[in-house]
């Protein structure tokens, strides 16, 4: 499905990236969306991530978001 029919997709992965990007599955859907949106609506995320760095790179699957977004 192309990215721009996932607006209200991408508006509620915004608002839990955080808490998606610690979870077993939601780290692979967020680094999903950073391969396939723009790198324009990725900055919303990569924002919020960029807060809780620290508490991601230590978490088991947060590490992983970190890893991918670098």
């Amino acid at each position: 499905m192309p990215p721009e029919y996932l607006d209200f997709f991408f508006v509620t992965v915004q608002s839990n990236v955080v808490a998606l990007s610690k979870h077993v599955n939601g780290c692979r859907i967020i680094q999903r969306i950073f391969e396939n949106f723009s790198q324009n609506r990725c900055k919303a995320l990569t924002s919020e991530i960029f807060k809780k760095i620290h508490e991601l790179s230590t978490d088991i699957y947060g590490n992983y978001v970190i890893s991918h977004v670098l």
